[in-house]
C-alpha cells in the first residue's frame, strides 16, 4: 500500500469536496497516476537548487532530461487536462447559472457576468490554472500546519541530556570528557533572530517563493545527531496521516461564547496545551442537516 499517496488524496478529496463538489476513490487511475508523477517531480527539484545559477535555465533547453523538465512538463499538462475536465462537466450540469454548489460553479458565475469586460480576471484559463496548481500543491500547507505545530508547540523543550565521549573543542569552548550536554530546543525555536516572529503560529514559514514545502533543520523536535528519536518515521508517517483524517471527517471550531485557547503551555516534563474546549461537528451530519434544511 502506498501510504503517502493515500494520504495526499485524503487531503485532495477534503479540498475537492470544496472546489468541485466531488470525492474520488483511493484507487482512482487518473489521481493516483498524477501523484506519483508528482512525488517524482518533487524529488527531481533537489538537483541543480542549490546553485541558482543563471545558465541552468540555458543548459535545461539542451538537456531537458537531465532537470527532470520532461516530466515536470507531463505533470502540468496531466493536471491541466484534469482541471479543464473538471470545468466541463461542471459546465454541463449548469447548475453554476442559478444554483452554484462549489468553487468552480461561483467562478463560472463570475465569467458571465464579467463576459463583457476585457479585463475581468474571471476567465476560464485562470481557472483551470487555478485548479492545476491546487492539485499539485494542495498537500504543501498541511506539512508547513504540521511543521509549525511542532515549532511552536515545543513539546519536549529539553529532550533527553547527552554524554561528551571525549574531550572537544568548539569555537573556542572546551567540552571535558564525560560532561552532560543539554540541547535547549525551545531557544531554537523560540529564536527571534532567527524566525523573527517565534511567538507567532504562522504555517507559511515553511513555504518557500515558489509554493513548494520546505524543511526547516531548525525544528529540531526529535533531537539532533545519531542518537535522534527513534519514534521519528513512525510519528512521521502518523501524525500526517491522523490530522488529515480528523480534518477529512470533522470541523472544528471555538464553543460559541468561549474565547479561542490560549497559545501558553502547561508546564510539566513536556509543554502541553492548557485544558480547553473545542466544538466537533461531523462533516458528513453536517452536509446532511443543510441538505434536509434546503429541501
Amino acid at each position: 500500500m502506498k501510504v503517502r499517496t493515500k494520504f495526499v488524496l485524503s487531503l485532495l478529496n477534503t479540498l475537492w469536496c470544496m472546489v468541485a463538489g466531488q470525492r474520488y476513490e483511493h484507487d482512482d487511475p487518473i489521481l493516483t497516476k498524477m501523484m506519483d508523477r508528482n512525488f517524482e517531480m518533487i524529488k527531481s527539484t533537489t538537483f541543480g537548487e542549490p546553485l541558482n545559477l543563471i545558465f541552468i535555465n540555458t543548459l535545461k533547453r539542451f538537456f531537458p532530461s537531465l532537470f527532470k523538465e520532461d516530466l515536470r512538463l507531463r505533470v502540468f499538462k496531466e493536471c491541466h487536462d484534469f482541471s479543464k475536465m473538471l470545468i466541463d462537466e461542471r459546465k454541463a450540469e449548469g447548475l453554476y447559472k442559478h444554483d452554484p454548489q462549489n468553487y468552480i460553479d461561483v467562478f463560472l458565475q463570475k465569467i458571465e457576468e464579467n463576459q463583457d469586460d476585457p479585463k475581468s480576471v474571471y476567465t476560464e484559463e485562470n481557472l483551470q490554472a487555478m485548479l492545476s496548481d491546487l492539485l499539485q500543491t494542495g498537500t504543501t500547507t498541511t506539512n508547513a500546519f504540521v511543521l509549525e505545530t511542532h515549532r511552536r508547540g515545543n513539546i519536549v523543550p529539553n529532550p533527553i541530556p547527552r554524554t561528551c565521549p571525549k574531550d572537544w573543542n568548539i569555537r573556542g569552548y572546551t567540552i571535558p570528557k564525560g560532561s552532560v550536554i543539554l540541547s535547549n530546543h525551545y531557544s531554537v525555536h523560540m529564536d527571534k533572530e532567527y524566525w523573527g516572529d517565534p511567538e507567532v503560529f504562522r504555517p507559511d514559514r515553511f513555504i518557500n517563493d515558489k509554493g513548494e514545502f520546505v524543511l526547516d533543520k531548525r525544528v529540531c523536535h526529535f533531537g539532533f545527531g545519531k542518537r535522534i528519536c527513534i519514534g521519528i518515521t513512525l510519528a512521521n508517517s502518523v501524525i500526517p496521516i491522523f490530522f488529515a483524517t480528523l480534518l477529512q471527517n470533522f470541523n472544528f471550531s471555538v464553543v460559541p461564547g468561549q474565547e479561542p485557547p490560549t497559545m501558553e503551555p502547561e508546564i510539566g516534563v513536556s509543554l502541553s496545551p492548557i485544558e480547553y474546549e473545542v466544538k466537533i461537528t461531523n462533516r458528513a451530519a453536517g452536509a446532511l442537516l443543510e441538505q434536509s434544511r434546503q429541501g
